[in-house]
């Protein structure tokens, strides 16, 4: 698969980026002239127009390797929308894009933001618990992984990061308080897939909430998702054409429009 590349900050674009969204409306005339219309969701389309100022030789390089590639609007690549978050049901953990192994999921009390609710982790048996998201996103995409954890008592939760053999799981406290815990970071090299969840210890429970995945170095302010993450497998070029422009020595602007389906 193509990815998207990131800037040497770890960043995926230059803020600000103008995002767009697309729906198409089926209307349909029946014999006595009346009118019935529903959405298409098939042809929900997400566009976006990044325009980049002062990029690095290197950073236009990695651009322009795709964008040939692809061969402007013709190929497909994975592009991480920079305003989303990047997993799917990031509160309903009950769902099969989570993988549990050795934990059990319980109702919890409430939720960190208003509204909201937590969900209790707990590992019964005599080894540690983890719950995952598989995400398509290669080990050398710079990404930050944050949820809100507390617990009755004070105890340890493990923030996981896991690309093929590599593996990074960082312990953070919790407490009767709910905060926000993160890891950011990339490694090397690995699959086209990574891993990111949490793992508690044998016996341990702990409450849970808002699990979000970005692709930048610092966690942005929490965005809830159900089926559909802010991740997109078939994103396309909106042009055939690139046109940068030198604005310093060795300095490139250049403005990039592209184009996805929602939900896929």
């Amino acid at each position: 698969m193509k990815f998207y590349p990131q800037l040497v900050t770890g960043a995926t674009v230059q803020f600000p980026v103008v995002s767009t969204s697309v729906a198409r409306t089926v209307e349909n005339e029946m014999g006595d002239g009346r009118r019935v219309q529903w959405s298409d969701d098939s042809e929900r389309l997400a566009r976006w127009v990044c325009t980049y100022q002062e990029l690095l030789p290197s950073e236009w390089a990695a651009l322009r390797q795709l964008f040939d590639e692809c061969e402007g609007r013709l190929g497909e690549f994975v592009f991480p929308d920079p305003a989303s978050n990047l997993l799917a049901w990031s509160e309903d953990f009950s769902r099969p894009d989570w993988l549990k192994a050795g934990v059990t999921l319980q109702g919890g009390g409430v939720g960190p933001l208003q509204g909201t609710s937590g969900t209790r982790l707990v590992a019964p048996n005599a080894v540690a618990g983890e719950l995952i998201q598989t995400v398509q996103l290669p080990g050398w995409y710079y990404t930050v992984f944050s949820v809100w954890v507390r617990s009755a008592t004070a105890g340890t939760i493990d923030l996981v990061r896991r690309c093929g053999s590599v593996s990074r799981a960082l312990v953070m406290a919790t407490s009767s308080n709910w905060k926000r815990v993160v890891v950011s970071g990339t490694t090397a090299s690995g699959p086209e897939t990574t891993q990111f969840g949490v793992a508690i210890p044998a016996g341990g429970a702990v409450e849970i909430f808002g699990a979000q995945l970005e692709a930048q170095p610092a966690e942005s302010g929490y965005k809830r998702t159900s089926a559909t993450s802010g991740l997109y497998l078939t994103a396309r070029f909106d042009t055939d054409e690139l046109r940068p422009m030198m604005t310093a020595l060795d300095r490139v602007r250049v403005v990039v429009p592209m184009v996805a389906r929602r939900g896929v």
